[in-house]
């Protein structure tokens, strides 16, 4: 028996509707074919400085970025730490004249008394009426 490998397409002479294709086709087209060579350039290439600066200001860019961000925290802090100092001064301040106040109008009353001759020596009680 003899066997010849012939991978070229089979074709007949009849005219058909219908195309016949053969598996032995499949291994012309992917067993064939023209291989390409790469030829190869022996100059050498260039430092990437570019690629290197780029790179370094874009690192550069970020850190700046992320200490800003950094600092605006700080300083949102402190000032939230500011607000509240002076939230409790404030009210301190209001205590204190709210003490000043009643301490100016217990001694009106009495250099009032007194001018009346109402002194604390007498067992009286004065009421100021206000002023219209």
């Amino acid at each position: 028996m003899r066997h010849n490998k012939d991978y070229s397409p089979k074709y007949s002479n009849q005219k058909t509707s219908k195309k016949v294709f053969s598996l032995s086709s499949l291994s012309v087209i992917s067993g064939g074919g023209t291989k390409y060579r790469t030829i190869k350039d022996n100059s050498k290439k260039s430092f990437p400085i570019v690629e290197i600066i780029t790179i370094t200001l874009i690192a550069v860019l970020l850190t700046i970025i992320i200490m800003s961000f950094i600092k605006v925290s700080q300083l949102s802090t402190e000032v939230q730490n500011l607000q509240i100092t002076i939230s409790s001064m404030d009210k301190e301040r209001t205590k204190l004249e709210g003490q000043k106040n009643s301490k100016y109008t217990q001694s009106l009353i009495k250099d009032k008394a007194d001018a009346m001759g109402l002194g604390s020596g007498s067992n009286s009680t004065v009421y100021l009426a206000k002023d219209e």
